[in-house]
């Protein structure tokens, strides 16, 4: 492109002042009425470099003036180090100072025109030009293999000269198809298409661009962009100095009329920039823009809504502060059982200096699955650190998570930490199970909350969790959460519970009646994408003489079948007894590759292999249940604990 405007300026070397021009080595030749012109060297004005070895030739011509005419003119000149090679035809009158000249280059997809009658005008039609032709050019800016594109190039250029050059074009890219050497970057049938304008003033040169990118797709790295569904327009306007490099710029990004990005350069040298952004539907973000790396990382469908704007401000080639409002926020990822509705937030971040407040505000989320009612966070961030500025109560069910503390460091390394407090005030277990499908459980939940840790997709809880639950204690220790909201997710603890109500337990799975306290722990325990994979169980029962124990003769049933025996009690004279007592109960289960391996009351067998005592019996009749299947499949076993059915 530049060459073309250096061949435009040679057109007017006799309207131009003498001054501004130097020229050396000029021979005019007139071998058999063949013309030939020639220059060793040539300064136009405008450009820094030289031109070279300069060559005009026009067969069947000799005059040159004050009047000269060609029809098959060759015109041939080097720039840094390449020859260019044109044809002309036209003519020139000296004497009047006037002229109508047409030259193209040899493939002819370049045609450039002026004539006297608008001298200080140049007009240029590039038509379906192979951008390999402008290699030499675009090279220096834009590294890839021109050989293996069809890309093609069309415009129409307007070039003045008065007191600058002045270009403004119309111009249209077609068939952009290219993948880097990694592969990470791809475009297939892109089409770009917009006006350019050029202003070249004593100082730096001032461009502005508009480009249209109507059709094609791309993938950059982990996004891919469908431009027939949302197009793109970028308006970029800069001040380059020598060799190209930029000066100031502003940059405009728009999609659909729903997203805004304005980038303006502050300071290249120092790489100091301010982003603001204004998204009126995010819709339009996700589906158009985020829609492909949210579902590499596991979100594989996002309903989202709402407007956002906010600023960025980037010193330094690194982020120093930024501010986005977030309004009427709905977003609902059901794989992750994430909901939320109509949030609204101010949020507020710098790198260093004073703390910043934020704060966000909700009518109803639900996180994994919990539901928080209407509710907010206020917050304070400084560098990579967050607080929680005071205590907060978030409602749960009928309860609520009372948050004392909530620190969080390092939020943007692998190695992060959480230092939180927090109590959970009771809770209905009944509304907990209910939420989450499973059958439904009667008692409450409640307890104290340690200390977190997070390293990278892993959170550790520090110390113990204790829970009230069914009228006992539960304590939960080890506990590790790994990719909570990511693909299949890990939860693994080691969990012991003392003197819970067996009748509540029994009742909520209408397993049939045991009165009575239990005792237990669950250690090795790890549930992958909630489900149970790895486990030591073993309950046992807790006596207290003040506490009766009793079975009803369901439970004696649905305990005999998670021992292999089927209707053991309803076929015998003892389906006339309501209930029995009893003097322990103990159900172990060893899983391992979706097999249970069996066991029941410690030493309540003194012999044979493949048998286990789950039941003792007391009093008058003395019920003992022996089960006598030692391997069950997990599916098999939890259908008949949580169904009671058989």
């Amino acid at each position: 492109m530049k060459i073309i405007i250096m061949i435009v300026a040679l057109l007017f070397i006799g309207c131009t002042k003498a001054n501004k021009w130097q020229l050396s080595g000029l021979e005019i030749n007139n071998l058999n009425n063949n013309l030939q012109v020639t220059a060793d060297t040539i300064s136009i004005p405008f450009f820094e470099n030289k031109l070279s070895t300069l060559v005009y030739q026009c067969k069947s011509s000799s005059r040159v003036y004050p009047y000269h005419k060609c029809n098959n003119g060759v015109f041939k000149i080097s720039y840094q180090g390449r020859l260019y090679e044109f044809k002309l035809t036209g003519w020139f009158d000296f004497i009047n100072n006037s002229w109508d000249i047409t030259v193209r280059n040899s493939s002819d997809t370049v045609l450039l025109s002026t004539n006297s009658i608008n001298q200080n005008h140049v007009k240029v039609k590039i038509t379906q030009m192979p951008i390999i032709e402008l290699k030499q050019f675009l090279q220096q800016y834009i590294d890839f293999d021109y050989e293996e594109t069809s890309t093609v190039l069309t415009a129409t250029l307007e070039i003045s000269f008065i007191d600058n050059l002045l270009i403004t074009a119309d111009y249209l890219i077609d068939n952009i198809t290219w993948e880097s050497k990694t592969a990470e970057y791809i475009f297939v049938d892109n089409q770009v298409q917009g006006t350019i304008t050029v202003n070249d003033i004593d100082g730096p040169i001032e461009v502005e661009l508009d480009a249209n990118i109507p059709k094609g797709e791309a993938l950059l790295k982990e996004v891919y962009l469908n431009f027939g569904e949302y197009p793109i327009n970028i308006k970029n306007q800069f001040l380059v100095g020598n060799n190209f490099h930029p000066v100031k710029s502003s940059f405009i990004l728009q999609s659909t009329e729903k997203l805004n990005v304005q980038l303006e350069v502050l300071d290249w040298t120092n790489n100091n920039y301010l982003i603001a952004f204004e998204v009126l539907d995010l819709d339009v973000l996700y589906r158009g823009f985020l829609a492909s790396y949210l579902e590499i990382n596991g979100i594989e469908e996002l309903g989202v809504s709402g407007f956002s704007k906010g600023q960025i401000t980037i010193e330094n080639n690194r982020i120093k502060r930024i501010h986005t409002e977030l309004e009427n926020i709905d977003i609902e990822i059901p794989e992750k059982k994430i909901d939320v509705n109509n949030l609204n937030a101010k949020l507020n971040w710098q790198n260093q200096g004073e703390w910043l407040k934020s704060e966000i505000t909700w009518d109803d989320l639900l996180l994994a699955g919990m539901p928080i009612s209407r509710s907010s966070l206020v917050l304070q961030t400084l560098g990579q650190q967050l607080q929680l500025q005071e205590k907060t109560q978030l409602p749960i069910f009928d309860g609520s998570l009372l948050i004392n503390k909530l620190e969080l460091r390092d939020l943007l390394k692998e190695q992060n930490s959480i230092d939180f407090e927090g109590e959970l005030q009771p809770i209905s277990i009944r509304l907990i199970t209910e939420k989450l499908g499973w059958a439904a459980m009667n008692g409450s939940i409640s307890g104290k909350i340690p200390g977190m840790k997070k390293s990278g997709n892993r959170i550790i809880f520090d110390g113990f969790l204790d829970l009230k639950v069914f009228d006992g204690e539960m304590k939960i220790k080890n506990l590790s959460i790994e990719r909570l909201f990511g693909i299949a997710p890990v939860i693994a603890a080691d969990i012991s519970f003392d003197r819970m109500n067996l009748q509540q337990i029994t009742s909520t799975f209408d397993f049939g009646e045991i009165t009575g306290l239990v005792n237990g722990e669950v250690n090795g325990l790890r549930i992958t994408n909630w489900k149970a994979d790895r486990l030591e169980a073993q309950i046992y029962s807790s006596n207290n003489k003040n506490v009766k124990q009793t079975i009803s003769q369901r439970a004696l049933d649905n305990i005999s079948s998670i021992g292999g025996i089927q209707g053991a009690i309803s076929r015998s004279f003892l389906r006339f007894f309501d209930s029995f007592q009893y003097k322990n109960i103990g159900i172990g289960c060893k899983l391992r590759n979706a097999i249970c391996e069996m066991s029941g009351i410690q030493n309540g067998l003194e012999n044979k292999i493949n048998t286990y005592k789950l039941i003792e019996g007391k009093g008058i009749p003395s019920i003992n249940i022996i089960g006598f299947r030692k391997f069950i499949d997990w599916e098999v076993f939890l259908d008949r604990l949580l169904n009671a059915g058989y």
